[in-house]
């Protein structure tokens, strides 16, 4: 017989004060009595039968879930090695079907529900669209438009047969914003929506990322690269000592002026499914309802923003003026290149010619050199000697500022990286031939993607002289001038190249909108901040100065350029220590020597721990940043 778990009385009722450990212990051995009676009421003979029904379901979930991945990891395969054979590029059918399948569905709704604000309550459908539904269509939209907790296997083999069918897309409503003039038109889509948008992004990665491996230029929005990736690229281009000259440029309202033909024009090349292009035609149709008219409005222009594969779309969309830059411009170039470089019977120089300017000087300075030897050994006279002295030094110093290789004949060269609509080419030709490509590219946009490049952001920047800045770095072309000493002549070499470094005026705007400094970057106490523990507002200061540090340190030439911005959050926690104690700096040193906070913490009733918070300098700061980078390099090596 089993024994009946005995009554355990509150500790409350007891005499002690305190709750024991005997309590807990004894609370887990009543527990696991019952735990056993309930299991044992349970209990079954034919369990193993259960458990092998239960195991071959899962097994046959598996083997589905397998073969629709698979389908999708083949299409990216075909074309990586269509790609290495040089071929031309595969066409695709039947990607519908891959959409309506219940585990891609199911695999979108997993990256949805992640984000938060994806799983909001929607905007409801028209009426008309309403009315066309089936009754158990209508349920299911009717469970899409609130919140997904009870998601079922029913509620996604629905949602697959109305793709099939044609999906009634949510519409669009104008709304007003405090900080533009005109209207601004917005979709709220329920979740349902958004899965079926992020199986679309999934077939589309699959046909389009190995072409966007291949060029290596395009690096915003994309699920495998980061704007490090594109810094990185320009870092380690082989070209890029020798680039003096930046064109920096933004393509105005893409989710505005984006045409849906042009775009379906676009996926006809790779896609031949009829049924899977015309869904999209469906997905990109705006319909617009006007709440001052209460009329629906169809547009044919633009993409909402709230999409999920909104920025995929436009990648793919801006895809054609990366081959345009790769293929036409560089084409251009390279014509310019033999066009110069040519001699008079029209074959290239496959070595730069010497300045000629460079090569009269040098014979003038050999000559002087000469005639001064000569001086010397005849005893010609002091005033001869110091004559013939000052001309070979001169002479010397005209060597040195000039270029050895002839200027006017050497080879144009260019880099190009793009991140969503911002992108930089860095050449090192002249002004001229930067507004030819300027005014070639901006003639291609508007003829063949109906867009326009912004005025105000196009920049033409001599990075010898000025820096420019991309994606919050800073690049420009420093050299080290080397002088050598021959027997007969004098030459120099400069050791060009691009430095990075953070894009301090952008950051420190920055951290003066936050409250950290004022205008001219001089530190400051944030008030707020003043109110809360002295430990928590260290902790706080020495997390973002490691994100900073964190962020710049593995990309940029020089380290110590992080140091201005870690001293303004660093001085601004202490002069914010100093308001909380209304003391000055030395106030705060003696009530925290070496700037170190203690916080207590408690483990168990008897004993308190006291952790101490310490304030981390410039120096140290670097130092943990290049840590943790390290050890995420050595994680990804393992993977």
């Amino acid at each position: 017989m089993n024994q009946k778990p005995k009554k355990i009385l509150h500790p409350s009722l007891n005499d002690n004060k305190h709750i024991t450990s005997q309590y807990y212990y004894s609370s887990v051995n009543h527990l696991n009595t019952i735990i056993n009676i309930e299991k044992k009421k349970l209990y079954r003979k034919n369990y193993s039968k259960v458990n092998h029904i239960i195991n071959k379901q899962i097994q046959i979930a598996k083997n589905e879930n397998y073969k629709i991945f698979a389908i999708l990891y083949n299409i990216r395969i075909k074309v990586i090695n269509h790609i290495e054979q040089n071929k031309k590029l595969p066409t695709h059918k039947d990607l519908l079907g891959i959409i309506s399948n219940r585990y891609i569905l199911l695999a979108s709704y997993r990256t949805t529900k992640k984000n938060n604000g994806s799983m909001q309550i929607a905007h409801p459908l028209t009426a008309k669209l309403f009315s066309t539904l089936s009754k158990e269509e209508k349920k299911i939209i009717n469970k899409s438009y609130g919140l997904p907790d009870g998601l079922t296997w029913e509620i996604i083999d629905t949602i697959g047969q109305l793709i099939k069918k044609g999906y009634p897309w949510s519409k669009q409503i104008y709304i007003h914003k405090a900080c533009r003039t005109k209207e601004q038109n917005i979709t709220i889509p329920p979740y349902a929506d958004k899965m079926i948008q992020n199986a679309i992004t999934m077939v589309l990665e699959s046909i389009y990322e190995p072409v966007f491996q291949k060029m290596n230029c395009s690096f915003g929005f994309r699920s495998s690269t980061s704007v490090h990736d594109a810094i990185y690229n320009i870092k380690t281009q082989q070209n890029i000592s020798s680039m003096t000259t930046s064109m920096k440029g933004n393509v105005k309202k893409v989710d505005v002026s984006l045409d849906h033909h042009i775009i379906i024009k676009i996926l006809k090349e790779r896609i031949k499914d009829k049924k899977f292009l015309k869904f999209i035609k469906l997905h990109l149709k705006i319909i617009l309802f006007n709440s001052e008219t209460t009329k629906n409005e169809t547009t044919f222009l633009g993409l909402p923003p709230d999409l999920i594969n909104f920025p995929y779309i436009w990648n793919i969309y801006l895809m054609g003026m990366d081959k345009f830059i790769k293929n036409d411009i560089q084409g251009l170039i390279k014509y310019i290149n033999t066009k110069r470089r040519s001699q008079k019977n029209s074959e290239p120089i496959h070595r730069l010619p010497i300045n000629p300017e460079y090569n009269r000087i040098k014979k003038l300075y050999v000559k002087e050199k000469s005639y001064l030897n000569l001086v010397i050994n005849k005893k010609l006279g002091k005033e001869i000697y110091f004559q013939t002295l000052k001309k070979k030094r001169l002479l010397a110093h005209q060597l040195t500022q000039l270029n050895y290789y002839d200027p006017h004949q050497k080879k144009f060269k260019i880099i190009y990286v793009r991140y969503a609509n911002q992108f930089i080419i860095l050449t090192n030709a002249s002004k001229n031939i930067n507004q030819k490509i300027k005014t070639k590219l901006s003639n291609w946009l508007l003829e063949n993607r109906k867009l326009t490049m912004c005025p105000e952001k196009i920049q033409l920047t001599d990075l010898t002289k000025n820096p420019t800045t991309f994606l919050g770095f800073e690049l420009m072309n420093k050299y080290t001038k080397k002088i050598y000493k021959g027997s007969n002549n004098i030459r120099q070499k400069t050791n060009w190249n691009i430095k990075l470094g953070p894009d301090s005026k952008y950051l420190i705007n920055r951290l003066y909108i936050k409250g950290y400094c004022h205008k001219n970057g001089f530190p400051k106490e944030i008030s707020i901040l003043s109110t809360i523990e002295a430990y928590s507002l260290i902790e706080k200061t020495n997390s973002l100065m490691i994100y900073l540090a964190n962020y710049y340190v593995n990309h940029i030439s020089y380290k110590s350029s992080l140091n201005r911005l870690l001293y303004i959050v660093r001085w601004s926690c202490i002069k914010t220590l100093a308001q909380k104690y209304n003391t000055n700096v030395s106030g705060v040193l003696k009530k925290h020597p070496k700037f170190t906070a203690k916080m207590e913490v408690q483990l168990t009733n008897k004993k308190k721990i006291f952790k101490s918070v310490k304030l981390l300098t410039e120096k140290k700061t670097i130092k943990n940043a290049e840590k943790i980078n390290m050890y995420h390099q050595i994680l990804n090596k393992k993977k």
